[in-house]
């Protein structure tokens, strides 16, 4: 999963056409984690969302990302994987007083539970908004979406349980929230013809991957890119953290990479 770097380097993206970011996790990341890059700081949040503003950047919904009308403007869109509830706390009236959208794609069979689709892989445990915090959610203007039932691997299961997973999960949110709900998103990013074609017949609009690629008018509305957003994603030199200086060295000369 590819971030976007630099304030540079979103402008680039947004004249490329439509940017959609995803984060999961607004949380500080103070226990042991294999996925740091889930995590970001309520802090770290605010400045990004200041950049976004000071680029003069329009928050848009999905649907709004696949109007050629919109495209035509600098705009982004801002997602939220699995449904947290440290989102709920840590990020919604941030962006709500910032006048921002946003879309949170939820494990509908795990409201109000936690992310147990980590076991045996991250020693993190995280609560997942619950009926009445989406409610809320939405109360705020905000958006939903639909991510599977169980958070499941549906390219590694029959194309019956995939199936089961997709339609399923569009039905439950639906029945709780008496809405529709237009936009998938697939865990892990994780996808092939077949869960398209599950996608597209259980009645989604669009359904948004994990590549790192802008909105533009030939992309399929059921491979959405998206750029993972984490601590050290959108940075510019009035926020950079002298503690990431090693490993972006590293990174952008290659050293200790193998031949």
């Amino acid at each position: 999963m590819a971030s976007i770097r630099t304030e540079w380097d979103l402008r680039q993206r947004s004249k490329e056409g439509v940017p959609i970011l995803m984060f999961h996790k607004i949380a500080q990341c103070s226990r042991p984690t294999i996925v740091p890059e889930l995590y970001v700081s309520p802090r770290r949040l605010h400045q990004i969302l200041v950049c976004i503003r000071y680029l003069a950047l329009q928050s848009i919904s999905v649907g709004e990302a696949l109007d050629p009308g919109c495209r035509d403007n600098d705009s982004l869109v801002i997602t939220f994987d699995d449904g947290y509830e440290n989102v709920l706390l840590n990020a919604a009236q941030d962006l709500r007083w910032l006048g921002f959208r946003a879309t949170q794609f939820l494990v509908a069979d795990r409201l109000g539970r936690c992310n147990d689709w980590d076991i045996g892989v991250d020693a993190t445990n995280d609560r997942l908004m619950d009926k009445e915090q989406i409610r809320d959610w939405l109360s705020l203007g905000f958006e939903i979406g639909a991510h599977t039932r169980t958070h499941a691997h549906l390219t590694q299961i029959s194309p019956a349980r995939a199936k089961e997973e997709i339609s399923g999960s569009k039905a439950r949110l639906e029945d709780l929230f008496g809405m529709e709900v237009k936009y998938f998103a697939y865990p892990y990013g994780e996808y092939n013809d077949t869960v398209v074609e599950l996608t597209k017949a259980a009645g989604f609009k669009a359904a948004c991957t994990c590549e790192p690629t802008s909105v533009i008018s030939l992309t399929d509305p059921f491979r959405l890119g998206r750029f993972l957003v984490h601590e050290r994603s959108i940075r510019s030199i009035w926020t950079y953290n002298a503690a990431f200086l090693y490993a972006d060295l590293k990174a952008l000369t290659g050293w200790g990479k193998r031949n």
